[in-house]
């Protein structure tokens, strides 16, 4: 494998993983966010 093609594989790879973690996250937000309206609409209709 060239310098090139080693130097786009860890690119590659790096971006991935960010991409994961990313996902994680957004996956997580959402879930609080659908707890905040839960919570939201429980408040409403105490």
């Amino acid at each position: 494998m060239s310098n090139t093609e080693q130097k786009a594989l860890a690119t590659f790879s790096r971006l991935f993983q960010q991409n994961i973690e990313l996902i994680k996250k957004d996956t997580d937000i959402k879930a609080e966010v659908e707890k905040l309206r839960e919570e939201n609409k429980q408040l409403k209709e105490e």
